[in-house]
């Protein structure tokens, strides 16, 4: 459970920043 905790932090920050439209279009 505090494995899952922390894992799911870094995923979400990184989704958002990798479907933003700044670096390009959102295939």
């Amino acid at each position: 459970m505090s494995s899952q905790a922390p894992n799911e932090a870094r995923v979400i920050p990184l989704r958002p920043h990798t479907a933003r439209p700044s670096s390009g279009p959102p295939t």
